[in-house]
């Protein structure tokens, strides 16, 4: 376990399971819920890069260049939030207040390549960089899976939604927000105002990425999940980003307070 210290703040990251964040205090505040490799689902809990897919991958199918590849069906009928969220991560470096993260993709993900998860934490904020290299041309999707501890206020204005279809998935054609039911959501938004907040045992933090897409889950009581994602789900079918071999690509995700 890496432990990371800075003013008022601390994390802790566990690289041999998904190089997740297991936890980060602020002002003594724990704001993620935490849970247990030996009994939780790993897909339950903590802060998770998700790579090479975000959210849900339709039927566990990528159709690629003329190929079919299956990947297992974590919420069957569907994959679900990439490879690695429960692989052991290399620890490339650490100091008192950063660490850097990497993994290879492997099986089942059929392209070779290299992830790296740059996790840097201020006295006023954590800052996240994922960064997917690529051996081979692939189809690609970054995001990460935060399980926020159930805030009491959530600032959260956005004016289009990928509506969900009749498999649960967001379709790929955003529509005007409207008639969305707090406590009911699993949906994925774009056109998002900056100012987005959470309010978590009074302590405000904000959340800002270069992501153009953020899946707000709230239905459990305990925590919800609001993630920033490069693309919608399913996006690997339907428009993926393509990096080409040689090249990389990368995304940003802050989560910051007030000193």
């Amino acid at each position: 376990m890496i432990a990371l210290t800075n003013g008022r703040a601390t994390a802790a990251i566990d690289p041999s399971y998904g190089g997740r964040i297991v936890r980060l205090v602020v002002d003594d505040v724990d704001v993620i819920a935490s849970g247990d490799p030996a009994r939780d689902d790993p897909l339950d809990w903590g802060l998770y890069p998700m790579v090479p897919f975000a959210g849900r991958l339709r039927n566990g199918t990528l159709e690629w260049r003329g190929s079919t590849h299956q990947f297992p069906r974590l919420r069957p009928p569907h994959a679900l939030h990439g490879t690695v969220h429960d692989v052991e991560w290399r620890v490339d470096r650490v100091d008192a207040s950063s660490c850097l993260l990497s993994t290879s993709l492997m099986d089942p993900w059929p392209f070779s390549g290299s992830v790296f998860h740059d996790v840097v934490l201020h006295p006023d904020r954590l800052e996240l960089r994922l960064t997917l290299r690529a051996d081979v041309d692939m189809p690609a999707q970054l995001g990460w899976h935060p399980w926020f501890r159930k805030p009491e206020r959530l600032v959260f204005a956005s004016h289009s939604v990928h509506r969900r279809d009749s498999d649960g998935i967001a379709d790929q054609y955003s529509v005007p927000v409207e008639d969305l039911v707090e406590g009911d959501l699993d949906d994925c938004f774009t056109d998002v105002d900056e100012n987005l907040t959470i309010t978590i045992s009074e302590r405000e933090l904000h959340l800002r990425s270069s992501c153009e897409h953020w899946v707000v889950y709230d239905r459990p009581v305990h925590a919800t999940c609001i993630e920033p994602q490069s693309g919608p789900p399913n996006v690997l079918n339907t428009n993926p980003r393509i990096v080409v071999a040689g090249s990389s690509t990368s995304e940003w995700f802050t989560i910051s307070w007030d000193e």
